[in-house]
């Protein structure tokens, strides 16, 4: 690609250099970084004025945050197919996109870029936002779109600003047991020893590895011996665990440049570890020139992913249930939990509805987020899913409405009766109820879950219950439509709950088919 035909947009871009190495497209909504690493890029040479900065401010060319947003929806939108088509989309290569200042504008742009089906890569060393439900679980209902990276080098010193290298180390792991695609990004190598102290303690966490030296390139920070054992044992290390290493070009050229005189040998070069076969050579591996972000794409050179590791684990898993329980506790097991969902979700579209016949203003921002979120549900449920299984899930739905019509009568006038108890001046009382009733759907989901994974857990000896971000975030949302304030349910409520979780559990889901 020739300088002159990169695109350089005013947030989105094609990066050149080292930086190309990473991704062949970016995006830089700020400048300057509030880690100050002594090793930083930024901090040295002709961008130094343009990208440096001992806090991250927004890109004058941005204008403001509102500005920012708009800016980069347009050329998202303008240049999709083309990022897609090139692996995905890099935040960032000026800023950390997470810091406290950074985060809220970042997300905006990522949660947009991952809606329109753009893969996204993102290097932090931040990791205050993993424990953030607001940002997790909107992360969360795109994983298979999301590859999060942190940076370790193992010199603390040297990031008097950032997190600790175990705190990130403990990030990864958390990521990790969470289904998400995670990377490292061991850049600079200050030491190799301490690189691959990091890299050993990351290993059976991270789907790939991305490896190079400090810049500007000087081959005299660095041993060659140490390199060698270096490249070997992470050579090893990525065989054993299945983990992709991208070997940048400044360690290709040190390796190549620095050999002793009586190693000099003709070696091959495009090798790349892969957990599937010993590399051509043990010496340097090289970044895939044509897509450095992606890996390759022959299955024998692919390892598994996140997804596909988790997708396993869940065969295994059910395989072992089939043994240990019916086939009757097995359909409830699996199908329970969606029928209760879909009938939260039928509670949460009236609601809405409600809400809009009222024109109630300050709900409408609200109820747009309601619909994102029941979009984005039906996405993931028809990724595990046929339209049969969909179907399928319909007809209990509505069976169970039928068989506890009355129970459910009894559920809505009982939350009505704690609504007019405990709010007795509130306006719109059934919008209300309608959110209340969805909301207690979803507690009790939460407490079939815990049921089941006790019982898993009994009889198996494993736990097996994975979170929903997105119906925790439907649950936050109609807390909203109830009241600010906190309500305590009846025991007639409560009891009306209970009745309709024992009728759910009597149903035949083992002969109900589409």
């Amino acid at each position: 690609m020739k300088e002159t035909s990169r695109i350089k947009g005013k947030a989105i871009y094609q990066p050149a250099g080292a930086a190309e190495e990473y991704s062949l497209w970016a995006c830089n909504l700020y400048k300057g970084c509030d880690h100050n690493c002594s090793y930083c890029y930024c901090k040295r040479g002709p961008m130094a004025h343009t990208l440096g900065g001992p806090h991250a401010v927004l890109k004058s060319t941005l204008g403001d945050e509102w500005s920012a947003v708009r800016i980069f929806r347009k050329e998202l939108d303008k240049y999709r197919t083309r990022i897609v088509e090139d692996g995905g989309l890099f935040f960032s290569f000026s800023s950390d996109p997470f810091l406290p200042q950074t985060t809220v504008l970042s997300m905006t742009c990522i949660d947009y870029a991952l809606s329109q089906g753009v893969p996204v890569y993102i290097l932090t060393k931040a990791v205050n936002w993993l424990y953030q439900d607001v940002y997790i679980g909107s992360l969360y209902a795109y994983r298979h779109l999301l590859h999060i990276g942190f940076t370790l080098t193992g010199h603390d010193e040297m990031e008097p600003g950032a997190p600790s290298t175990q705190e990130r180390i403990k990030a990864i792991s958390r990521l990790h047991e969470m289904q998400f695609s995670v990377f490292a990004s061991i850049e600079p190598v200050i030491d190799f020893n301490d690189s691959l102290s990091c890299i050993i303690d990351i290993m059976p966490f991270v789907r790939e590895l991305r490896i190079g030296l400090l810049s500007p390139y000087s081959p005299r920070r660095y041993d060659w011996t140490q390199c060698d054992r270096f490249i070997d044992k992470v050579t090893e290390l990525s065989l054993k665990h299945g983990v992709i290493v991208r070997w940048k070009k400044s360690i290709n050229r040190f390796y190549k440049e620095n050999r002793p005189d009586d190693m000099h040998s003709t070696i091959p070069d495009g090798c790349t570890t892969t957990p599937t076969a010993k590399p051509i050579c043990h010496s340097v591996l090289s970044v895939s020139d044509k897509n450095p972000s992606v890996p390759l794409q022959s299955a024998l050179m692919r390892p598994p992913c996140s997804e596909e590791i988790f997708r396993r684990q869940v065969r295994q898993s059910v395989e072992q249930r089939l043994k240990v329980f019916t086939k009757q506790e097995n359909f409830f097991m699996a199908l329970g939990p969606l029928v209760i969902a879909d009938i939260a979700w039928q509670y949460a579209v009236r609601t809405t509805e409600l809400a809009a016949k009222y024109r109630i203003e300050v709900l409408k921002k609200l109820s747009r987020t309601v619909g994102v979120l029941h979009k984005r549900y039906d996405e993931l449920l028809r990724k595990d899913l046929d339209d049969k299984g969909i179907k399928r899930i319909s007809i209990l739905s509505q069976k169970f409405l039928k068989v506890a019509a009355n129970d459910f009568t009894v559920l809505w006038c009982s939350m009505n009766n704690d609504i007019r108890r405990l709010l007795p001046d509130a306006p719109y009382q059934d919008m209300r109820t309608e959110a209340l009733c969805g909301y207690v759907m979803l507690e009790l989901l939460k407490e079939h879950n815990r049921k089941m994974d006790e019982l898993i857990m009994e009889r198996c000896g494993h736990h097996d219950c994975a979170p929903n971000p997105t119906l925790d975030s439907l649950r936050d949302a109609l807390d909203a439509y109830i009241s600010p304030d906190k309500l305590v349910l009846s025991d007639n409520a409560r009891l009306s709950v209970k009745i309709l979780y024992n009728k759910l559990s009597q149903m035949d889901f083992v002969n109900e088919k589409p």
